[in-house]
């Protein structure tokens, strides 16, 4: 269990990288990782033929798969175990305007679901209701959450509350230089991606308890390459250790 839960937070930090304008399914000559090396595990990652839409990331015979609806991601799919049986889901939706607007996260192990509403408000702030119970039929549960985003529309802050009652706090900082998944086409319309950056990279994550006390952070330093997207990513975390990730691109 230690290692599955150690793999899942390099998963979190590794599932970052590329570097484009916009979301143009046309890679071209844009950075595109392929190929990431943290901890000893490799993470191999492969794209659409000619596109900037990712397909897949393969690390310690886990798979994670893509699929897009136009430019937008509307299904990943996790297989830890069996490459043909699908531990984990997520689906997303959006509305006309390709914004975000709902996310549901399936586990096939416990057969339960959990799922986010978000609605944008006019301060640049989103605002989430979360519902979970039996597959298909998830209920309101009682969490509520505020997402602050920044002016690149990377999120600064996420509060949760229970029945109003704060349940956690997390801060975030960024740097000005590319992210490792700018480039990778959907990828800046996904709200819920905390341990990664989109635009640009992460700096600082900080989680809070509901009482303000710090129960988890960690600090990213970076080498970046000529065209500003990192090569290396070394994340120490607020206890000391330190793991160290290497990017290679196309």
């Amino acid at each position: 269990m230690k290692k599955l839960v150690a793999l899942v937070f390099v998963f979190a930090q590794v599932l970052v990288s590329c570097s484009s304008s916009d979301d143009s399914a046309s890679v071209g000559t844009a950075y595109l990782i392929k190929r990431a090396v943290a901890n000893g595990i490799t993470f191999e990652y492969s794209y659409s033929n000619g596109t900037n839409k990712m397909v897949s990331f393969t690390a310690s015979g886990q798979l994670q798969t893509y699929e897009y609806t136009g430019n937008l991601i509307t299904k990943t799919s996790r297989y830890l175990y069996d490459p043909s049986v699908v531990d984990y889901e997520t689906t997303y939706e959006y509305d006309e305007n390709q914004k975000l607007i709902a996310e549901t996260f399936i586990d096939y192990h416990s057969m339960t679901t959990s799922r986010k509403v978000f609605t944008y408000n006019a301060d640049d702030t989103v605002s989430y209701q979360g519902y979970s119970g039996n597959i298909g039929n998830p209920t309101a549960n009682g969490l509520t959450g505020i997402i602050y985003l920044n002016s690149n529309g990377e999120p600064y802050k996420v509060e949760e509350f229970s029945n109003g009652n704060l349940l956690f706090k997390k801060e975030f900082t960024y740097d000005d230089k590319n992210s490792v998944f700018k480039n990778v086409a959907g990828f800046n319309k996904l709200l819920t991606m905390y341990d990664t950056g989109k635009t640009n990279n992460l700096l600082t994550s900080r989680t809070y308890d509901g009482n303000g006390v710090l129960v988890m952070g960690y600090t990213n330093s970076y080498v970046y390459n000529s065209g500003n997207f990192p090569d290396e990513l070394t994340t120490t975390q607020n206890t000391g250790s330190s793991t160290t990730t290497n990017y290679f691109y196309w």
